[in-house]
């Protein structure tokens, strides 16, 4: 499993209501995120509301003086891609002129068709035609600035309906960012029907790892493109989720190794020789940050408060903790607010500890399942107890897989990992795979999130070979989708854009699982 930017916490979030999501109330009801406002797609027949004429803006974005910059970024694109379509120049200003067809964005545009913006789902969005006004809104987080950063998850409702506008009424397709990967028709004259859509993901979390594998470097992407202008533009453009639910390895992330290696080295996972997996003569990558002992109680107790501190608001310094760049800081892809990861470090080592040993010796990944997720539940438990705000994220995974013999509380979100969509040639394998899913969801009475692999070069890169399976990737998330509300795709490659096309059906798939895969190829 691959490792997520790294990105330390800096503010205290909104712990326990996320907005535009129907679950997220941490001790009333599991995590079960589903959508709450319905799809409305009404498109009237007849076009009679002019864009352009003779090559000709017949329109004009506006876009209010005090906007966000997400906001005035989407009034930005809009425009850009609508001068595109039409050929000629479509002002951006701040009030509408009154002569022209006028796109009204964000919340002012939502006030116009008296649309509550608090109803929609998260990164939902409106597009509704009034008059000659076309409102284009959604829940933006004024945080969010593209000039300055990638804003991963700071939500932009409005800049995802300005891109299902473009591609359903401008015929623009976003296959990857830059201009060799979008097809802009030309429309020297434009009208567009009445319309009324109201939109919404079907599933809450929806996001896409492209890592580099194999190669030893950075991922290559490809020229004439900046990288940060390629990441941010297929977040963007494929709707990627603005909800950070981290559940990657993050034991691996509380600086165990510096707090305790010397003090406590019990904490660590036993070898077979007597040695302590504790970080100080490693033995692969998996073992710098340490390996643990999950039949020791004082670890536990440990991960607790830090859980505990974490959930509660509290500095990462009050607990001592320490990264190995000599910092002290929550890291952020593993643990973000209302979230606190408790998952092994990668490469879990069986430990031989007189406790430990006797259950992974036995090689029965039932036996090992149970004693992870005791471990794991048991931190859960106790913080449900003490009535500690937030969720704990752990993952099916590995050794770790088989459902537990443990009562799992209702404040633990559970990912699995599954091998996803490359698993489709194999039919007895998937139809196992989709029967865990739904094992899952009957012991949590609740839906899981996936971690998939469509990784081309996770040992040996095939070089300039692309890796495209879209029909792969739309039939295995319309077969999960009544199990999940979302999945982390990972897919390692030597160049981006040997994935593309699996990265676009992806983020397709995941808004709307009805999506025609064929008919969108």
């Amino acid at each position: 499993m691959m490792i997520m930017k790294n990105r330390p916490i800096l503010i205290l979030s909104a712990l326990l209501m996320l907005p535009g999501t129907s679950v997220f109330c941490a001790d009333a009801t599991r995590f079960n995120p589903n959508p709450v406002i319905p799809r409305r797609i009404e498109i009237k027949s007849e076009s009679a509301i002019p864009l352009a004429s003779g090559g000709k803006a017949q329109c004009e974005v506006v876009v209010p003086a005090k906007a966000s910059p997400m906001l005035r970024y989407a009034g930005s694109q809009l425009a850009f891609y609508l001068e595109k379509i039409i050929g000629g120049k479509v002002a951006v200003t701040a009030k509408s002129s009154g002569k022209k067809t006028a796109f009204i964005l964000g919340p002012s545009g939502a006030k116009l068709a008296g649309f509550d913006l608090k109803k929609l789902d998260r990164d939902g969005y409106i597009i509704k035609t009034i008059g000659s006004r076309i409102v284009i809104a959604g829940n933006d987080d004024a945080r969010g600035n593209p000039q300055k950063n990638i804003p991963q998850w700071n939500e932009r409702g409005t800049l995802n309906g300005v891109y299902e506008f473009l591609e359903r009424f401008g015929g623009v397709r976003f296959y990857f960012p830059g201009e060799i990967g979008t097809v802009v028709p030309r429309k020297a004259d434009w009208k567009l029907p009445e319309i009324d859509i109201v939109d919404r993901p079907d599933n809450t979390y929806r996001q896409a790892y492209y890592g580099h594998g194999a190669l030893g470097k950075k991922i290559a992407f490809y020229r004439g493109t900046p990288v940060r202008e390629i990441r941010m533009g297929h977040l963007f453009q494929t709707r990627m989720s603005t909800l950070n639910l981290p559940n990657c390895h993050g034991l691996a992330y509380l600086g165990l190794v510096e707090r305790f290696a010397k003090t406590h080295p019990e904490y660590f996972a036993l070898r077979d020789n007597g040695e302590r997996i504790n970080g100080v003569n490693p033995k692969n990558e998996h073992e710098v940050r340490g390996q643990l002992c999950y039949s020791n109680e004082e670890l536990k107790n440990e991960i607790y408060l830090d859980a505990k501190a974490f959930l509660s608001g509290q500095s990462a310094a009050s607990r001592g903790i320490v990264m190995p760049n000599g910092k002290s800081y929550w890291e952020r892809s593993r643990h973000s607010l209302p979230f606190f990861n408790i998952m092994p470090g990668d490469g879990m080592y069986p430990c031989h500890c007189p406790k430990c040993w006797p259950v992974f010796s036995t090689k029965d990944r039932q036996k090992s399942s149970d004693l992870i997720w005791k471990f794991k539940t048991d931190i859960a438990r106790k913080l449900k107890q003490e009535g500690v705000p937030g969720y704990t994220t752990m993952m099916a995974y590995a050794a770790y897989t088989k459902i537990p013999n443990v009562d799992i509380p209702d404040n633990v979100i559970v990912q699995l990992a599954q091998t996803g969509p490359w698993n489709e040639s194999n039919p007895e394998g998937q139809a196992k795979s989709l029967q865990l899913m739904k094992d899952w969801k009957k012991k949590l009475n609740g839906k899981t999130y996936l971690w998939t692999y469509i990784c081309k070069s996770g040992s040996r890169p095939v070089m300039y070979i692309p890796a495209f399976t879209p029909r792969a990737v739309g039939s295995f998330f319309k077969k999960a989708a009544p199990e999940i509300f979302g999945c982390f795709l990972e897919s390692e490659t030597e160049y981006w854009i040997s994935n593309f096309m699996n990265y676009y059906v992806f983020g397709k798939v995941m808004w709307d699982v009805t999506t025609d895969v064929d008919a969108l190829m």
